[in-house]
């Protein structure tokens, strides 16, 4: 899985439940019911088109390789909003410690799910886990992580593919996934998260870092994404025997972006007590 056109611009048809911009499935949007729920629209869509699953990952990955691998380049030109972001993911990880002080026993391993050219584990995860792993499928933005985070010690494994083809081989305390959910179909997306639980520590957790629309799903011809709704994201998790222990909305982007969810993943009967916010 490819990194993520982190930051979004809502379309002009923001707020209806369908939008799909994709010019081959323009019928398709017609055609469907009113009445039709967003779960069945999706699979509807997933399993319709030989073509479309083909050129799914294949077409995203082809738009990051025309992207700079810079912060802007995997920012989607928002660059500058690289601290606020930190800042924020930096809170949620104290919020989530605060509330269940079990989870910071072991922080020793994380893995950087669409890690790009390495920008959270620079910022973030390498000064609270002991040791990162990065996975990536842009080759481009691997060699540049690589490259920038060859003097750092506790930074260790990377790999190059996609996270609907990644098999684990080490147990870890934390895996983070940010901006990188909406290059993934619903089915492999739910497979993933299934593999992230059964490759998590005793007291350890996903982090889920999202665009999120306001009702249904936008899907993006550019990139090859789908930014889907917070409702949606939960019957994934749900689907994924996941439960949400804590959830906040990013502060303070512009107005004009998609409004971001972190969301903190546990398997469900671990804990049931969830905070919100």
């Amino acid at each position: 899985m490819i990194l993520k056109n982190l930051f979004k611009r809502k379309p002009i048809l923001y707020s209806l439940p369908f939008l799909i911009s994709y010019p081959q499935f323009s019928n398709y949007a017609k055609t469907q019911q009113k009445h039709q729920n967003q779960e069945e629209q999706l699979k509807n869509l997933w399993d319709g088109d030989d073509e479309f699953q083909k050129e799914w990952y294949s077409k995203g990955n082809q738009y990051w390789q025309t992207c700079e691998s810079n912060y802007d380049g995997v920012m989607g030109g928002y660059g500058h909003l690289n601290d606020l972001d930190i800042k924020f993911s930096r809170y949620f990880l104290q919020q989530l410690q605060e509330k269940f002080p079990q989870l910071s026993q072991n922080f020793n391993r994380a893995l950087d799910c669409g890690a790009g050219i390495g920008r959270v584990t620079k910022e973030l995860l390498m000064n609270v886990f002991q040791k990162v792993d990065l996975l990536e499928q842009c080759d481009k933005y691997i060699f540049e992580a690589k490259n920038q985070l060859k003097q750092y010690p506790n930074v260790e494994d990377f790999y190059q593919m996609g996270l609907q083809e990644f098999q684990f081989q080490k147990q870890y305390d934390c895996i983070w996934i940010q901006w990188v959910s909406n290059q993934i179909k619903d089915d492999d997306y739910v497979r993933f998260l299934q593999k992230c639980s059964n490759s998590l520590s005793q007291d350890g957790f996903i982090i889920v870092k999202e665009n999120i629309s306001e009702e249904g799903f936008i899907l993006d011809s550019q990139d090859y994404s789908i930014t889907r709704s917070d409702s949606m994201y939960k019957q994934l998790f749900s689907k994924a025997n996941l439960d949400i222990i804590l959830e906040k909305k990013q502060p303070e982007f512009p107005d004009e972006l998609f409004d971001v969810k972190m969301y903190a993943l546990k398997r469900i009967s671990e804990n049931k007590n969830s905070i919100q916010q």
